[in-house]
């Protein structure tokens, strides 16, 4: 006989236990059969002028919602082109065009992000993933704080869940 565990299925007349992703756990139970794959969203912010604003989109495919579990970044002055920067003078907001906001106001971009290999942060999961269905715009707003211009990347990685 076979029952479902705390998001385990178990197997008692033999007790062999097999472990489902452990994604599924943060998914409805509509999609936790749906094919999924690891897959990453990114943004690039080539030239974010000095104490400047700027936005850049990047839009989930039509055909897969998204669960984003983490967000990292590389920061370099312009100048310096790969120099990589130890801390980040830039706010971020993150918002889908649903209205959903990913914050209550602007955040630190060091706050929310994890870093490369500078502080040893590397990827920086969010406390909860963030669910985005297919089809959805998610903007990603930087507003650099100091007197240098700056190249920044985020990457979103997380999992595609397929609606075949």
């Amino acid at each position: 006989m076979v029952t479902p565990s705390q998001g385990n299925i178990v197997d008692v007349s033999g007790g062999m236990i097999v472990r489902p992703n452990p994604v599924r756990s943060y998914l409805p139970q509509k999609y936790w059969n749906r094919r999924a794959d690891f897959y990453t969203y990114s943004v690039e912010f080539n030239m974010l002028g000095v104490s400047a604003t700027a936005t850049d989109p990047f839009q989930v495919d039509v055909d897969q919602d998204f669960l984003c579990l983490g967000i990292v970044c590389e920061e370099t002055t312009a100048a310096a082109g790969t120099t990589e920067q130890t801390f980040w003078p830039v706010l971020v907001e993150i918002f889908e065009n649903t209205g959903a906001n990913w914050f209550d106001a602007q955040q630190q971009l060091h706050n929310v992000a994890g870093r490369g290999t500078v502080d040893g942060m590397g990827y920086r999961p969010l406390p909860y993933p963030r669910f985005v269905s297919g089809g959805s715009t998610v903007t990603v707003r930087l507003q650099n704080l100091e007197a240098t211009a700056r190249r920044i990347w985020i990457g979103f990685p997380g999992v595609q869940i397929f609606r075949d």
